[in-house]
């Protein structure tokens, strides 16, 4: 079953930019309202993709490189959210390269009018680097792992710098991010933790939250792990988080990896549930735009959550 929650504001009439329809404002549409909710209910009779869900509204909502409109598709969802104040009869659109990577078959002309105008549409692929950075946290999650590896990784902080999604306007994500990162430090240090075993943090990165483990464990008991030294850590391991196979027996195990690295998050997340003890913890920052169905197991136990840490109990 598919269920969709619209916004009363919208209505569909002929295109601007096309000989077609399109949505458009039948009033003042604020900045982060969601126009469009669509869930999906899966039975054993129906299944169907969360591209399928989009492509069934895709044909109102138009093209335009400054658009006024986000579309957020995740696991079982779409969402089309307010990027800014859209005016009464403005028409909504979104930038079409956020979702697609390579259009060469199906490229076309853009009419946009904007400063930013491409005037070709190709799709993600053929942009330049620095316009893909500047695209990458409207892009849904597919768009942001083909663009991290277009070209060397780029980094938390460059991450940060560019993140100015919709989400995020009024709170960086760096400040979210410590926020949620110091509550859920001050709950493991009220937590019985094993007696035993190191603090690991996979993704130690510049060491900002690697710090503030040591301070409270001390040096001798915390290990870090990264696939480069970006700041002469101590205790620091440099490997390929998916290629370590060392057993070490952990009490606290900390996957700090970034969300654009899933592959890599997910073996972080498969080697602290092998090594950790039985009532040790497990803390997986960035969860909420994680696939969580492939971070679960039963031999995990959800004890605290917030808006960016989740943390577990190893049962």
């Amino acid at each position: 079953m598919i269920i969709c929650k619209y916004s009363k504001k919208v209505e569909i009439k002929k295109s601007n930019v096309c000989n077609s329809k399109g949505f458009f404002a039948k009033k003042l549409i604020k900045k982060k309202e969601i126009i469009f909710d669509i869930k999906l209910e899966e039975t054993d009779n129906f299944k169907i993709g969360p591209y399928a869900l989009f492509y069934c509204t895709k044909m109102f909502l138009k093209h335009s490189c400054n658009p006024n409109v986000i579309v957020l598709i995740n696991n079982k969802t779409v969402k089309y959210t307010a990027d800014k104040n859209i005016s009464r009869d403005e028409e909504l659109s979104c930038n079409y390269n956020t979702f697609s990577w390579d259009l060469r078959e199906g490229s076309f002309n853009c009419n946009c009018g904007s400063k930013s105008c491409k005037k070709i549409i190709k799709g993600m692929k053929f942009l330049s680097f620095e316009e893909k950075k500047r695209l990458y946290p409207l892009s849904t999650f597919e768009i942001k792992q083909k663009i991290v590896a277009s070209k060397d990784r780029i980094d938390q902080q460059g991450l940060r710098q560019y993140a100015k999604g919709y989400e995020k306007v009024d709170k960086p994500w760096s400040t979210i991010s410590r926020k949620s990162f110091d509550e859920a430090i001050k709950f493991i240090s009220s937590y019985p933790l094993p007696k035993t075993g190191k603090i690991v943090e996979i993704g130690v990165y510049k060491g900002v939250s690697y710090k503030k483990i040591i301070k409270l464990f001390g040096k001798s008991n915390c290990i870090g792990i990264d696939i480069k030294d970006y700041a002469k850590l101590p205790n620091l391991i440099v490997q390929d988080v998916r290629k370590f196979s060392r057993k070490i027996p952990v009490k606290l195990g900390i996957n700090d990896l970034p969300w654009d690295c899933p592959n890599s998050k997910l073996a972080a997340h498969k080697w602290l549930e092998k090594n950790v003890l039985k009532n040790g913890l497990i803390l997986l920052s960035g969860y909420s735009d994680l696939n969580l169905d492939k971070f679960s197991s039963k031999k995990l136990e959800i004890v605290f959550k917030n808006e960016h840490v989740l943390i577990f109990k190893k049962i």
